[in-house]
């Protein structure tokens, strides 16, 4: 099932569900070890937002806990954008290296900006009240999906992570199919939809960090930028370059690519 131009709320509920359903019925060889659902983070937001935004991550974090009552161990099993993305607060949101970085890409992304030094390490543009809420806001009218459904370590396993996407691909494409987002942020992951995609299809332009690229088509961009976790340091030169690549990135497309609809 694919949501419209005119963003239907409740086709968009119904997709959410039908594939919370499918990740839950992933199956992992370890005991104990279960799926972790991810997806649309505010479906309501998400259907509002200007630009329907896409982070294609690696795995979520967890760790082994045991049971008071059994004392069996058990991981994953929870639902990465409600229990965690929905409810969290701006300073929660910024407190992780991940959700920070992607927070000031969104709001950036959603209001036309683009910081500049001092804007990084002062939060210059994010420092009322009301710019906080705003950029949670445009945070949570994102989707983020991991390729691996299982909860994974603080440094993923390349092997594991193109494993997983032979075992949850079907997911993964139902998921970009229902979303239709017209920006797609990869954190080194877009190489693993080489026969799934057309980003090929599109003009390449370089990065500017490393040798990472984006895509761009009349209907969308393919951004594939390193793991926003990487280099996890807080307002450094390689943080500032990192966000305004992916915002210019947008910009350029937005600007001679992008054909609304």
């Amino acid at each position: 099932m694919r949501i419209n131009n005119n963003w239907d709320l409740e086709c968009l509920k119904n997709c959410e569900l039908e594939i919370s359903k499918s990740i839950l019925q992933l199956k992992s060889s370890k005991e104990g070890e279960l799926p972790i659902i991810d997806g649309i983070i505010d479906p309501i937001k998400y259907s509002d937002s200007s630009f329907k935004i896409l982070w294609i991550l690696r795995e979520a974090r967890d760790e082994w806990v045991a049971n008071k009552s059994t004392g069996k161990l058990s991981i994953g099993g929870w639902n990465l954008v409600k229990d965690a993305y929905k409810t969290a607060t701006y300073d929660l949101v910024c407190k992780n290296i991940t959700t920070r970085r992607e927070l000031l890409i969104d709001y950036a992304i959603l209001n036309n900006l683009c910081y500049s030094t001092e804007d990084m390490k002062k939060y210059s543009l994010i420092i009322s009240r009301e710019e906080q809420i705003k950029a949670l806001n445009n945070f949570q009218s994102t989707a983020v999906i991991n390729i691996k459904k299982f909860p994974g370590k603080i440094t993923a396993n390349i092997k594991r992570i193109s494993e997983a996407y032979e075992n949850t691909k079907h997911i993964l494409i139902t998921q970009i199919e229902s979303y239709n987002p017209q920006i797609i942020i990869c954190g080194n992951t877009l190489s693993l939809f080489e026969k799934e995609l057309d980003f090929r299809n599109g003009t390449r332009f370089p990065l500017g960090i490393g040798k990472n690229g984006y895509y761009c088509l009349p209907n969308r961009i393919y951004i594939n930028a390193y793991h926003p976790s990487y280099k996890y340091r807080r307002n450094t030169i390689y943080e500032h370059n990192y966000i305004n690549s992916i915002i210019r990135a947008v910009e350029n497309w937005r600007n001679n690519f992008y054909i609304e609809t």
